[in-house]
């Protein structure tokens, strides 16, 4: 067969193909960015979002969903405080220190909880996605809130410090919540 032949069935082939792909859906069924990626809405700290199918009552929605963001907030803290253990933990054997204090995890939770209780929807409207109405809450702890957390975490494990030391945990503390939160945006796109 002559080469011209196939390449021009070759190229009708990927043509069709690339004509052919899955139809958009409607702007309306979209998660909104606000949604599908929180930390993208807010300038440095954490932020999380939860829709629930919109029901009859709207303060049973809205309760279910804030509960489910200050769930998310709180699971994003846990996994920004493992790392912090971790990175400490390696700083103080690597420093010839016997004695390890007290874990980061082990203090973080009540602090956690008495931080997120202060927390209010930063945003709440209604979304159609999935061909189904929900009502979504977006929620936020803002920067120098996360940073305060971070430090009392520090302070009330015990962990003796430097400045430079601390904001190294800060960092790896951002670096997992980060990593955490374009995960979980990614999944959100896909399902889009």
């Amino acid at each position: 067969m002559d080469i011209r032949i196939i390449a021009a069935i070759i190229a009708s082939a990927a043509l069709l193909a690339a004509c052919e792909g899955t139809p958009e859906r409607p702007a309306e069924d979209r998660i909104p960015d606000w949604v599908a990626d929180p930390g993208g809405q807010v300038d440095g700290g954490l932020a999380a979002t939860d829709c629930v199918p919109a029901g009859a009552e709207f303060s049973i929605d809205r309760n279910e969903a804030t509960a489910g963001a200050r769930t998310q907030l709180a699971q994003m803290v846990d996994v920004g405080v493992e790392a912090m253990d971790t990175t400490y933990q390696r700083q103080v054997r690597g420093g010839d220190q016997t004695e390890t204090g007290s874990t980061f995890e082990g203090v973080s939770r009540q602090l956690t909880d008495q931080t997120l209780r202060g927390v209010t929807p930063e945003r709440v409207d209604y979304a159609t996605f999935n061909e189904q109405r929900h009502l979504c809450v977006m929620m936020s702890i803002g920067d120098s809130e996360t940073r305060e957390l971070i430090h009392q975490i520090i302070a009330d494990a015990g962990a003796e410090l430097s400045d430079d030391e601390a904001e190294l945990l800060y960092e790896e503390f951002r670096a997992r919540s980060a990593r955490q939160e374009m995960d979980e945006a990614l999944e959100a796109r896909r399902d889009r």
